[in-house]
């Protein structure tokens, strides 16, 4: 988990770059953007390590065309159960939690998605 004022034009790869432009317009003067954290691409990474298939579902997504309608829905398919399937890991969990307890427990938040 990073914090937005952690964040530096390097990360993109890392947090996105929707998190990464409010990062930056939460430093220019007069402009309020709520608290927030990012739940990192690496934290992603490490719950869906142990499914070595979705490494070669990419690469069969990567080399179809945007033609091949069919073949992408049945590898995004099974790419969607499969994450969705995928228990996330103890540590992740306990760092979204104390994130969440850094930020305040009894406010109400909005959860956004960086695509």
């Amino acid at each position: 988990m990073l914090d937005f004022q952690e964040l530096e034009k390097s990360d993109l790869l890392l947090v996105g770059g929707k998190s990464l432009n409010l990062a930056e317009l939460e430093k220019a003067p007069g402009i309020r953007v709520p608290s927030v954290f990012c739940i990192t691409t690496d934290a992603f990474k490490h719950m869906v390590n142990d499914h070595p298939v979705m490494d070669e579902w990419l690469e069969q997504l990567a080399e179809l065309q945007s033609t091949d309608l069919e073949k992408i829905r049945l590898i995004s398919g099974n790419l969607r159960t499969t994450i969705e399937n995928t228990e996330i890991p103890g540590e992740i969990i306990q760092d979204i939690a104390d994130s969440f307890e850094k930020l305040g427990s009894q406010l109400s938040y909005a959860v956004r998605t960086n695509c």
